[in-house]
């Protein structure tokens, strides 16, 4: 799990399953890490989407793509980078309910984006200070600010 500290430099990133899987059956995903790695971007994930995730590699579509070795680095990678948030409550408030452990993932952890490629969630443009964008948005965001941190591009 990453140091919180760090995590307060940078921008606090939701990444939806969706996208996650994209990346893990071909679409690479270099630049997410190397924000990671710069300390650009804290990954925020919670118990409900690591389940997730199991689910969907667990099932016979994902595993034709994937080998079971490649299953246990990506799940030690994430929960390496990641900080771990807790949700108390996941009250109703998306169109899908598969998609309410994010939206209450986004209102616990206070992150500063959402990343997905959901159109429900994309719809609502915004939960609390949580903006819900696409990964292409999101890159656009980078790239603009290679070099910002949370504190000099988002007042706190």
């Amino acid at each position: 799990m990453i140091d919180t500290k760090k995590a307060n430099n940078a921008y606090k990133v939701i990444i939806d399953s969706n996208i996650w899987i994209s990346f893990f059956i071909g679409k690479s995903f270099y630049s997410l890490t190397k924000y990671i790695r710069n300390e650009q971007v804290a990954v925020i994930t919670c118990n409900e989407q690591l389940q997730e995730l199991t689910d969907a590699f667990l099932k016979p579509k994902l595993q034709k793509h994937i080998q079971t070795n490649q299953i246990a680095i990506f799940f030690a990678f994430l929960k390496g980078v990641s900080l771990i948030v807790p949700i108390a409550a996941i009250i109703p408030l998306c169109r899908d309910p598969k998609d309410d452990y994010l939206l209450a993932l986004s209102i616990a952890s206070k992150a500063h984006y959402l990343v997905t490629g959901d159109a429900d969630l994309l719809d609502m443009k915004q939960i609390c200070i949580t903006k819900i964008i696409k990964y292409a948005d999101f890159e656009i965001i980078m790239s603009h600010n290679p070099n910002a941190h949370f504190e000099s591009a988002v007042g706190r």
